[in-house]
Formats: structure tokens, sequence, C-alpha cells
């Protein structure tokens, strides 16, 4: 009888272990669909474009945009260099997709400038933004047959968003942003002795454009994102989770390693410039009143409407949200060491690390790691 006993024991124990398995998830990770950057360098990642058949990936070095095609991997095109004359790039931010055609956002105060590529990589035309009275600009969309800038002055915090035509005639300002005000460290030692940086925990003005032309806008202090035409005054306000997420001191300690890494690329002929500027700079963080996350950190619009913000860049993963027009909402984490860089209609582009330490971008089934990565 006892023996008896001890089996039914058993068999219900593992019943149970098989019902909590089920209902907490325990199916294999994901596996990305596509890695670049394994057998090409991609030296720091700030950029990325996804179409069905190709991804296209801005780095840092040169040559800036790389173009890998999604059909044939053996396909893989390069293009832009460094330098100050026609066609060439000093300072790259961004890149889009619009009209089968690439643009290239080149930074450089007083002379910004768009570069716009056909598909394999010929300049078709290159429009110094300084024509229209443009001299700083950190970043653009496209939608509708509209370009959308975010421009300002050099370390100031007023940013206004202008509208440009097809042609980028200048047609009008549509709002003025202000950024937060940054903080200056200073250290008695090392090479860099002060710094100016922004609290990234303080909640920051945020907007994006989708393809047919809605503007979607956060204003750093509303529960609510507004979606609005480009020429149009009608305006509709989508509500967001009130729901912030805490902040941790392994988040700013993430936060710092990234910003700040230690043995990070030599600046201004410094070696290891930050050794000096963390503590200090981490103290500052934790001394201020943040004990939460923004609402919105970032929004991005997908090819199929979807609004997604970003709610949190955690030490163990970025947290976003899925806000469709109708109000609902789904959270999802993402793994630990991935940033986010596109979401498209099949693939989600992240950028992250190998185990070299190397740049990677890769490329994952949409529904599979969104049906994984789902918290609510």
């Amino acid at each position: 009888m006892q023996y008896f006993i001890k089996v039914l024991l058993s068999l219900n124990l593992i019943c149970f272990i098989i019902l909590l398995s089920a209902e907490h998830g325990t199916a294999q990770s994901v596996e990305a669909s596509f890695i670049f950057g394994e057998e090409v360098i991609l030296e720091g990642i700030s950029g990325a474009a996804l179409q069905e058949d190709a991804l296209f990936v801005l780095t840092s070095a040169e040559p800036y945009i790389h173009k890998f095609n999604l059909r044939d991997s053996s396909s893989y095109s390069s293009w832009g260099r460094k330098g100050n004359g026609p066609g060439e790039v000093n300072n790259p931010i961004d890149i889009e997709l619009a009209d089968n055609s690439i643009y290239l956002l080149d930074l450089r105060p007083g002379a910004c400038k768009l570069i716009q590529y056909n598909q394999q990589g010929v300049i078709i035309s290159e429009y110094p933004l300084n024509r229209v009275g443009i001299k700083m600009c950190y970043r653009f969309e496209f939608g509708s047959g509209f370009k959308l800038l975010e421009i300002g002055r050099f370390a100031e915090r007023e940013r206004h968003l202008v509208l440009l035509d097809d042609n980028s005639n200048r047609l009008d300002t549509l709002t003025v942003l202000l950024e937060p005000a940054s903080k200056k460290v200073l250290v008695p030692e090392g090479p860099m002795r002060s710094w100016n940086f922004t609290d990234p925990f303080i909640p920051a003005p945020y907007w994006s454009l989708s393809e047919n032309g809605k503007l979607y806008y956060w204003s750093g202090e509303e529960e609510y994102i507004s979606i609005s035409g480009l020429r149009t005054n009608n305006i509709s306000k989508l509500k967001t989770s009130e729901k912030a997420i805490l902040i941790s001191v392994s988040d700013i300690d993430f936060f710092i390693d990234k910003r700040f890494p230690l043995n990070g690329k030599p600046l201004f002929g410094h070696k290891n410039p930050y050794r000096h500027l963390r503590g200090k700079i981490k103290k500052e963080l934790e001394e201020s009143n943040s004990e939460f996350f923004p609402l919105v950190n970032s929004i991005k619009i997908d090819p199929l409407g979807n609004i997604w913000m970003l709610k949190a860049s955690k030490a163990d993963g970025q947290i976003w949200s899925s806000l469709s027009e109708n109000g609902s909402e789904t959270t999802y984490k993402f793994t630990k060491g991935k940033t986010v860089m596109v979401f498209g209609k099949m693939y989600i582009a992240m950028r992250s690390k190998n185990e070299l330490n190397d740049d990677i971008i890769e490329l994952y089934d949409r529904e599979k790691i969104l049906e994984q990565s789902k918290m609510n």
C-alpha cells in the first residue's frame, strides 16, 4: 500500500512539473534566420533599413553602407567613402529607404547634407541642407512623399521638426521640441576632466513618421501619443500604458558601460578616455530623482501600421510595447544584449555582439520572436 501511494505521488509530481513548464514556456529559444557581420566587418553599427529582399546597414567606419541580399547570401555590396568632396561622407548619422532609393544623412556642423543612392550604390542626388537654412540635423524620416527633419543648433536644447517636400523644398515648421538639459561633470585627473551628458532616464520628446505620412509624437510629459497628418490640423490621441518600469542599479551600470565603455576607442588621441568619468557619472545618476524609466523612450512605426514604443533599455534586455490604433497594447521583452533596429513585415532586425565582441546584425522571424518574447 505504501509503495502504491509513493508511485501515485510521483506521478502527480511529474504531471505538475509538465503543467508548470507548459504554463511558463520552456520552448527552445528562436534562432536567427540571418546573421550578418561574421564574414563582413560591420564596425560601429548605427543604423539599418529593411525591405523584403535586402538589409541595409550603416556603420561608423567606411564603407559606410552595406547591402545584404536576403535571397542570395553570396550577394553583397558596399559603398560610401570618407571625405568632404561631392558624394563623400564625413559623419553619417542614419539611413532611410524611400521610393526604392537609399538616403543617407551626413551630419557636419554648417554643412549637413542628404545623399540619395540607387539600390546599387550609385549617387542619384546630393542635397546640402544649408540651401534651406538647415545647419544641424539630428534625425530624418520619410512618409507619403515628404521628408521630416529634426533640426537645431549645436549644444542648444531647442529643436524643430521641419517639413520638406519631395524636392527638398522647405514647407513648414511643425513643432518645437525641448531636449532635457545636459549635466556637466568634473574630475580632478584623467585625459577627459569634464564632460557634458544627458540623463537617459529623464523624459524627452520623441517622434516617428509612418509610410503613409502620419506623425506620431510624444511630448515627454503626457500619457498619450499624438497622431496627426503632415498637412492638416486634425490631431487624435492614443493613450499609452501608465505602468512605468523601475530603474535598477544594474540598469545604470548598463548605461554607463554602453555609453562610456572601459577600454573603448581612443578619443581625441586619448586611450581609455572615460576611465575617470565613469564613477562620477554613476554617482550623478544614482543621486538623481529618477526612479522609473520614461513612459516612452523611442517610437518606431512598422510597415503593418503598428506603433512600437521602447519602454526601457534594461540590463537584462529591452522592453518594447506594441500599440495599435484601437488602443490595445502588448509588451515584449527581448534577449539580453540585443538592440532592436527595425521592425519589418517578416523580420525584426537586432544589433548585438558575437563571441569575438564584433558588431553583428541578426534577423529573426517576426512571428516566432514575438511569440517567444511576449510578456502579457
